[in-house]
């Protein structure tokens, strides 16, 4: 079954630690031979289908992000409903 990955920021390609979140992933995917997607998504997106659609969250490098209380709904969430959720910014 194929997992998936919400990326929560303001995606820009040259930005070095967007860059590298997504190599890390390739990385991952590669090296354990998982069958994983991630998919950015800007903070002003955020609802409640985003746990619908997806394993789970990593709160990406960036801030200040277009819609911090979107996020810190989505952090919430995911804490009281036992969904994986990784911070590399936003206060983690």
């Amino acid at each position: 079954m194929r997992k998936s990955i919400a990326l929560l920021g303001e995606y820009t390609p040259t930005f070095p630690p967007h860059a590298s979140t997504d190599a890390a992933i390739k990385h991952v995917r590669n090296f354990l031979a998982i069958d994983i997607t991630a998919e950015w998504i800007s903070t002003e997106d955020i609802d409640q289908s985003l746990f619908d659609r997806y394993s789970g969250i990593w709160v990406a490098p960036g801030s200040p992000y277009k819609n911090m209380e979107k996020t810190l709904w989505a952090i919430r969430y995911a804490r009281e409903n036992k969904i994986p959720c990784l911070g590399t910014c936003g206060g983690f």
